[in-house]
């Protein structure tokens, strides 16, 4: 396979996902919120209090304390007065957790008679055409909207949410959309009755109320919020935590997706790695995996595996290169971590196969830890047919390493030159140039014999680098080639320093690095808590930037997109890690962002503390996608043995691109048929349709029902779906005057 069709299916393949789940005004329209912040207090501002009844502060699905309330399933729920929440236009969101699914009630309010009461609940015992089902009812089974469940949402945290408006209602779980209605439930009937938390209002609308239908909930209650406005998909995705980003997930460990490989304890293995294009032909893209920890010949020496997958995500077979394997003849030492980072290098020796470069931080030629890289040339099985070694002493790089510089920490390729010869981001995160683990990356470019024909370092005192770096930093612990960015001719740089302090202690950040021809640096722009549209979104030790990989143009604005891991986040637990999936403005700052973690995104594997699900990212194309799916390292993971590690393939949902069917009219006219003001009120339809989206909003402006002057005034009407998908049209509204029989 040639270099074009082993890296660049993977870096420029155009893959479409949903537009995501920008930041929204979370305040609009809000009449009720209850954070469950250590009180039941209402925080929206209408002082709609609740009185706490049995129910106790508890952890919420971040473990954070006393942040949310358990109820006992017995007799403990959770009340606030009702009066001026909406009767008909509304969206009600919530997180929740049940240790049952007997009918237990989340949310209710409202009621008076048949139909007047809006409630959500869980049946999973009563025998109905509503029973194993989440439901939202009005009680007496009018306006009853249900979605089925094939195993009961039992002990884990979901978010649910439910619209309603004159479009119909509709039902959300983890911010996918999964049931509709015509029916506008418009009649809830609110005055002086109750809202009640973890119970139902009976049909008079006060709690606490159980039939044999409905019971007091045994779980937990979060982030429960009313909007007096029916809230778009995209705003509940970003409520849910992104929505639905993951459509399914694949494990490979030693104890899962096929691997036939054998992992020992504290082999990190996902530490690192690689996509590399179809080396066996079947279709799908394979992968490189480093376990840098592994001690064949030697302790912590390292390895790579290489995965052959099947269009499933499960390995087909695998080969290990190592000391000892892989007809690897390169020597290796102790603690040179061989493994810690991997990219494909397209095909330098012209045989048909991909070749690898492999980093080695803890190699000591020319130093301690001074780092170096392999370059593997590959045969179509995977063992390697020769080797390139650079570092301080070897492949004719000129550049000059220091002890403890970690040459090597990542790896990313691309053709920098045009000459046809894939070229090298390396990595130094620990260069100390002009501050202790300040961190460095160097650009080589390579012959094809894989050795160095010229580099150029960057950092804070080299290659035209002006970002302000401190110690412990550690630039260039990841580092991916993003294409041109800035459409100057020249690939740019994404090089995420872990250790950035921006916002709070070590949570890290991402560099956009915008190249000249000769690859120093033009600009840079930093992504991090406080900069470039990610303010907020990271905590204390996340590590965001450990890992970055570019991922083509994913909304065909034109600009390649990003995802990078943050290992240490601690959602669903300590350190068990996250993935961010970031749509890139052309001057490197973010305008959209997704999060896939335990607790969001629609990831659904499990995860545990410390498996630093992140550590590694690399695009791929598993199954015929075009490119939407992701290997992501998880290191820390105990699948068969304490850190023997694990690597997960998430296939991205696929979106819904098509935008809506817009009618307008070709022309509207209208006769001016009063004296005053020149011009009439002219009222016309526009109708739009959709293929998934009952109910697309239209905006016109000027409006119908405007007032339009005399002569021609040009309409221009928008369609918009819940996928954010938009469609336009114009038309003319033209007035004329009434003519008027002239008189002799």
């Amino acid at each position: 396979m040639s270099a074009l069709g082993c890296i660049a299916r993977i870096l420029a393949a155009n893959g479409t996902i949903p537009t995501g789940a920008p930041a929204f005004d979370s305040s609009a329209g809000l009449v009720a919120y209850y954070p469950f912040d250590g009180s039941a207090a209402d925080a929206s501002g209408h002082l709609r209090h609740g009185v706490v009844h049995g129910a106790t502060l508890a952890a919420d699905r971040f473990g954070n304390l006393q942040s949310a309330f358990s109820f006992d399933g017995i007799d403990d729920f959770i009340v606030a007065d009702a009066t001026g929440l909406p009767a008909a236009q509304r969206t009600v969101a919530f997180w929740f957790r049940a240790e049952t699914d007997a009918q237990p009630v989340m949310v209710s309010y409202g009621g008076g008679s048949c139909g007047t009461t809006w409630f959500m609940a869980l049946n999973g015992v009563t025998p109905s055409s509503y029973s194993s089902r989440y439901y939202l009812t009005c009680h007496c089974d009018v306006h009853t909207l249900a979605h089925a469940y094939s195993s009961p949402p039992i002990g884990r945290w979901v978010h649910w949410a439910a619209t309603t408006d004159s479009c119909g209602t509709k039902m959300y779980l983890d911010g996918v959309l999964v049931a509709t209605s015509p029916d506008f439930i418009a009649d809830t009937d609110v005055a002086g009755k109750d809202l009640s938390m973890g119970v139902a209002t009976g049909p008079g609308g006060f709690a606490p109320y159980t039939d044999v239908n409905v019971s007091y909930l045994s779980g937990a209650l979060d982030d429960i919020r009313i909007y007096d406005r029916a809230l778009t998909a995209i705003e509940i995705g970003s409520l849910a935590g992104q929505g639905g980003l993951v459509g399914a997930e694949h494990k490979i460990s030693e104890l899962a997706g096929m691997f036939g490989g054998d992992l020992d304890p504290a082999d990190d293995f996902g530490i690192s790695a690689a996509a590399l294009g179809d080396l066996d032909g079947n279709g799908v893209d394979d992968i490189a995996v480093g376990a840098y920890q592994d001690d064949d010949g030697g302790v912590n020496q390292g390895a790579v595996w290489i995965l052959l997958l099947n269009s499933d995500g499960t390995v087909a077979s695998e080969q290990k290169i190592s000391a000892a394997s892989g007809a690897f003849g390169g020597d290796l030492d102790p603690f040179d971590n061989f493994g810690v980072s991997v990219a494909s290098l397209g095909d330098l020796d012209g045989d048909g196969n991909c070749d690898l470069a492999v980093g080695a931080d803890g190699d000591d030629d020319g130093g301690s830890e001074s780092g170096a890289i392999w370059i593997l040339f590959l045969q179509a099985d995977g063992t390697v047919s020769a080797h390139q070694k650079i570092s301080a002493t070897a492949g004719l790089l000129m550049g000059s390493l220091d002890p403890g510089d970690h040459f090597g920490a990542s790896l990313s390729s691309a053709d920098l030159d045009d000459d046809g010869i894939d070229d090298l981001a390396v990595g130094a995160s620990q260069d100390s140039d002009t501050g202790a683990a300040e961190g460095a990356v160097w650009i080589l470019f390579l012959n094809s014999d894989g050795t160095v024909a010229f580099e150029q370092k960057i950092n804070e005192a080299s290659g035209g680098f002006t970002g302000v770096l401190e110690d412990q930093d550690w630039l260039g612990v990841s580092v991916s080639v993003l294409g041109d960015l800035d459409a100057n001719g020249v690939p740019d740089l994404a090089v995420g320093a872990l250790g950035d302090d921006d916002g709070g202690p070590e949570r890290g950040s991402v560099w956009v690095l915008f190249l000249d021809v000769d690859c120093t640096v033009l600009t840079q722009q930093k992504i991090s808590a406080t900069s470039a549209g990610f303010a907020e979104a990271l905590d204390d030790g996340d590590s965001f930037g450990v890992a970055v990989s570019a991922l083509g143009d994913l909304d065909g604005d034109g600009v390649m997109d990003l995802a990078a891991g943050a290992d240490r986040d601690d959602d669903g637990g300590t350190d068990r890690g996250a993935v961010w999936l970031m749509l890139l403005n052309a001057d490197g700052t973010v305008k959209t962002r997704w999060k896939a973690s335990q607790t969001s995104g629609g990831f659904e594997g499990m995860l545990a503390g410390s498996d630093h699900f992140g550590k590694s990212i690399a695009r791929l194309d598993v199954d015929g996608d075009g490119g939407r799916d992701l290997v992501v390292g998880a290191n820390g993971d105990d699948d068969g043995g304490s850190e023997q590690g694990a690597v997960w393939i998430l296939l991205l949902e696929a979106p819904d691109t098509t935008p809506p069917v817009l009618s307008c009219p070709p022309s509207v006219s209208a006769v001016d048929i009063k004296s005053g003001s020149p011009g009439e009120i002219v009222s016309f339809s526009v109708t739009a349709s959709d293929a998934t989206d009952p109910c697309p909003t239209v905006v016109c402006i000027p409006p119908s029902g405007s007032f339009f002057p005399r002569g021609t005034t040009l309409v221009t009407c928008t369609a918009t779906d819940a996928s954010g998908n938009e469609s336009v049209c114009t038309f003319p509204v033209v007035v004329t005057p009434t003519i008027r029989e002239r008189r002799l």
